[in-house]
């Protein structure tokens, strides 16, 4: 049987006591500020593009492709989309397949044993997670700013500008009804791989979803714990995976002001690169087009031309909204913060085996009797 080590949270909590944002940084200057402010601009400018990205080189073909629509309405779709994140979530963070009714018990010890440890946690919480999030947005608005200088995009050619607005040879406005079908099917077929179903075996896609989805449903856990505690620390950890790959350094090695000044000198250099590539002045980029380079990919295209995904958008059953799944969110939790902690940690808190008399997991399941 497994459970989420009390050792491991011990270990977090040492870690996270030195990523107390404490003596100041230094306010910014008026000029810290418009860089930084032109840099966010121009990264939320790209993203809102699908850019930084390479330009969208779709088959003509594809504008006679019939795809089929999904009967299902968004919101079934996205608990079904929840569902087989839940289910990838823990085969890849806590060792366990939910589909597998054997190994549901020791689900139910991780996750008892986790909200034990989040209710620990909750006399000692984690530093506030708002300055860690504020600089890794910056550091990644840097980044976004960088990578769309080196190919160009912050001043674009005119070949740049025709390439992105008309893809093979077609102005973007006659792709937008493919893209819309593509965008519908996509989180389906998603799914249907995260829950292994047999996608070279069309006929039996219905069934085997909802023979899943039925097991999901069914999963019994405790409810999740101390809510906000789980989403404060879930959002410090997520602030510390991504600055720890975007500046390369762990925040749980550094003080908050390394780190701030590491992302300012980023900013100030993605800032002289938005004033150098609009002449001085802090303004957008050419108008371009919505760039669904990563979304309508040529394996996309194919899979949703498919028997398969006809199959999948032929179904219509009546799928209840996430919110009222509370499994789910115990799972969802679960996996995240077991992720989140393995990458902070070097190791997983997950333990298939207690690892001393001083585990507590047998008597906490026997609380839940």
């Amino acid at each position: 049987m497994g459970c989420f080590c009390r050792q491991s949270v011990t270990e977090l909590q040492q870690k996270l006591r030195r990523m107390e944002p404490t003596a100041g940084g230094g306010a910014q200057t008026p000029r810290d500020t418009q860089q930084t402010e032109a840099v966010a601009s121009s990264a939320a400018w790209l993203s809102a593009r699908g850019l930084p990205a390479p330009p969208w080189r779709p088959d003509p073909q594809w504008l006679t492709a019939k795809l089929p629509t999904p009967q299902l309405p968004p919101e079934a779709v996205a608990t079904l989309t929840q569902l087989a994140t839940l289910r990838q979530q823990m085969q890849s963070a806590l060792g366990i397949d939910p589909l597998q009714p054997e190994q549901t018990k020791q689900l139910t010890r991780i996750v008892a044993t986790q909200n034990r440890r989040l209710t620990d946690l909750a006399k000692t919480p984690p530093p506030d997670a708002g300055p860690w999030q504020k600089l890794a947005e910056q550091s990644e608005a840097a980044d976004a700013v960088q990578e769309a200088a080196k190919s160009g995009l912050l001043d674009p050619s005119p070949a740049q500008v025709n390439a992105y607005s008309q893809p093979a040879g077609r102005p973007m406005q006659q792709w937008l009804a493919t893209l819309r079908q593509v965008r519908a099917l996509a989180p389906l077929i998603a799914a249907a791989n995260q829950l292994g179903l047999p996608m070279n075996e069309p006929q039996a896609l219905a069934q085997r979803l909802a023979d899943a989805v039925r097991k999901l449903r069914s999963l019994a856990l405790p409810p999740p714990a101390e809510p906000l505690q789980a989403a404060r620390l879930m959002s410090l950890l997520s602030a510390t995976e991504r600055l720890k790959q975007t500046v390369g350094v762990d925040p749980t090695q550094a003080s908050y002001q390394q780190l701030q000044r590491a992302v300012a000198q980023k900013t100030q250099a993605a800032a002289a690169l938005v004033q150098q590539a609009q002449r001085g002045q802090f303004q957008q980029p050419a108008n371009l087009p919505y760039c669904p380079t990563l979304l309508a990919t040529p394996d996309v295209m194919k899979a949703a031309s498919s028997e398969a995904a006809r199959e999948l958008a032929a179904i219509n059953w009546k799928v209840p909204p996430a919110t009222s799944l509370p499994a789910l969110q115990s799972g969802l939790q679960a996996s995240t913060l077991a992720r989140q902690m393995a990458a902070v940690l070097g190791s997983s808190p997950v333990r298939q085996t207690p690892c001393g008399q001083n585990c507590d997991a047998a008597k906490v399941m026997r609380e839940l009797e």
